[in-house]
This record gives C-alpha cells, sequence and structure tokens, in this order.
C-alpha cells in the first residue's frame, strides 16, 4: 500500500473506531463495549485528536473513568515502538489535560488494530490482560510463567518501554514498567466487524431502515475523519513554519 492510500485508510479507520464509540454513547450502551475496557459504564463523551500524548482518540465514561485509543488500520513490530511510546507519554503525563494527575487503575491505554502480526493481536494481547490482572503483591513474571509465546512478547515490548522512559525521564525500573503495562490493552477489530457493530447499535434509532442506518453512520465518520485531517494538516503546516 504506497504512502498515500496507507494514510487514507488509517484515517478512514482511526473514523470509524471513533464513529463506533460516538454510537456507543448516545446509545448508552455497554454491551457491546470492548471486553478490553471496563463494562460498568457507557460513554459519555467521544474526543478525537486531542491534546494528549495519545490523540487519536479521547473516550470519557459516566463511571469517571477514561480510556485513550490509538487505532491503526495495520501494525506490525516496526511501527509497535511508536505505539508504545505514546502509551509510556501519556502515562507520564496523566489524566489531565495539564498533567500530573496520576491514571486511574480502570483507565486504559487501548491500542484498537485492525490487522497485525500475529504475535502482537495474540501474544501481546494476552500479555498485557494478564499484567493488568496481577494482585498488587504479584511478580511481574506471573504473567507469562511457563507461556514460551506470551514470555518473547514481554521481552520484545520491555526495551522499547524502557527506551521511551529513559526518553521521557522516568526511571526505568520493572515498577515503572509495569505502571504502563498494567493500563494497555489490544482490541483487534477490523473494519467490516466495526461496520456491523456499529450499524446494530444505530439500528433502533433509525426505524430499522439499513439505508438510514448507514447513512447516519456516513455522517458520524465524515466527521471524525474532517477532524483528524484538520488535526493533520494544522500540524504539517506547524512544522513547515519550525
Amino acid at each position: 500500500m504506497s504512502g498515500g492510500s496507507a494514510m487514507y485508510h488509517g484515517a478512514n479507520y482511526q473514523a470509524a473506531i471513533a464513529a463506533f464509540f460516538a454510537t456507543l454513547a448516545l446509545a448508552e450502551n455497554t454491551n457491546r463495549m470492548p471486553p478490553e475496557l471496563p463494562q460498568t459504564a457507557p460513554p459519555v463523551r467521544v474526543g478525537a485528536e486531542q491534546n494528549w500524548p495519545v490523540d487519536d482518540l479521547a473516550v470519557w465514561f459516566r463511571a469517571t473513568s477514561m480510556a485513550w485509543i490509538q487505532a491503526k488500520a495495520s501494525l506490525d513490530a516496526s511501527g509497535l515502538s511508536d505505539v508504545i511510546n505514546q502509551m509510556v507519554r501519556n502515562v507520564v503525563h496523566g489524566r489531565e489535560r495539564a498533567s500530573g494527575t496520576p491514571l486511574r487503575q480502570e483507565d486504559r491505554l487501548l491500542l484498537a488494530i485492525g490487522s497485525a502480526s500475529r504475535w502482537i493481536e495474540v501474544d501481546l494481547r494476552e500479555l498485557f490482560v494478564r499484567i493488568g490482572r496481577l494482585a498488587a503483591d504479584d511478580d511481574l513474571s506471573a504473567a507469562f510463567q511457563e507461556d514460551g509465546p506470551v514470555k518473547r512478547a514481554f521481552e520484545t515490548v520491555l526495551p522499547m518501554v524502557r527506551e521511551a522512559l529513559e526518553a521521557n525521564g522516568e526511571p526505568t525500573d520493572i515498577t515503572a514498567v509495569r505502571r504502563v503495562l498494567s493500563s494497555a490493552r489490544i482490541w483487534p477489530i477490523n473494519e467490516d466487524e466495526l461496520q456491523r457493530l456499529t450499524i446494530g447499535l444505530l439500528d433502533p434509532y433509525v426505524l430499522e431502515d439499513g439505508v438510514q442506518a448507514n447513512a447516519a453512520l456516513a455522517i458520524l465518520r465524515q466527521q471524525f475523519a474532517k477532524l483528524h485531517n484538520i488535526a493533520r494538516s494544522t500540524t504539517s503546516t506547524s512544522c513547515e513554519r519550525s
């Protein structure tokens, strides 16, 4: 895929993720919440291109938890380092727009991926879930003991986390690493499945008319795509002027 078409595909995927969460908020629905997120409350606000290190999407939930979402239409090992770097910077920055307020236990750094290397979709995803389930006094190694693929995923991602922590002037010990990885989750979801889930949420609000549901979804996605394009063009202009 060429650079231009890849960027276009990435922007479409990001808009589809944003539209899905916006529809969850409109429907006040938790039944179709990604399992990687807390299931107790629906979204109440969705923001694209927000002023956080993880800037693709921010979602606020009724129960006061938050999720910062990176949406990647495709991802391989070469792109994972940047994903991890954004997660680390978001943990360092905190949950408020002004930095300094730590993330809460129920907050999430979510990576939504349309397609990815198998070890990212399966092994790294499992690693993040297991670390998130550890008790406070459990050793981090309990997340991957006697599981070769998950352990290799940890060994791959560990230097990425430590490099990003060091670049941000943070300690690189295992406690600091755990602070990042305990909030991280991966949600593998392709664009066709996103379309199906979102249309299912819209159906009750458009008189069960499939054409109207598709039109409503198209409008939502167009609006989020506009926000993405405006933010990217502003960043580009800023870089050109610097």
